[in-house]
């Protein structure tokens, strides 16, 4: 199962690059992201390529995170193609946040992760 990373971050001038400076260190590559944000606080989610290691570095830098499971489908690159997957799918599961990769970025998570997930083509 792939993992997402949520970290609690607080809205203000360099915060995005503080994270991003820390994985960069860690060596940890950013596979998607995306971030919601409030006046004051935000949610900046990523697919990263060693959950386990952002989590570790990030909290030692003192932010608030936490992972979850998320599913990794690789869909075909033509019009409709996410639109079918999500009819198929929408009575099964709820779906807050959708990320797009390049077809490498995908393969690269997936085979890292510890099963595979779902593959629709």
């Amino acid at each position: 199962m792939l993992k997402q990373i949520s970290i609690f971050a607080e809205n203000k001038k360099g915060m995005l690059q503080s994270v991003t400076g820390i994985l960069a260190r860690e060596n940890i590559n950013i596979m998607g992201s995306v971030t919601n944000d409030s006046a004051e606080y935000g949610i900046i989610r990523m697919v990263v390529s060693d959950p386990q290691r952002a989590l570790e570095a990030l909290s030692k830098e003192g932010f608030i995170c936490r992972d979850t499971d998320v599913l990794g489908v690789e869909l075909d690159d033509n019009p409709g193609a996410l639109d079918r997957l999500l009819v198929s799918l929408w009575t099964a599961i709820s779906m807050w946040t959708i990320y797009t990769f390049p077809s490498t970025a995908v393969r690269e998570c997936l085979s890292r992760s510890s099963m595979w997930t779902a593959s629709m083509r």
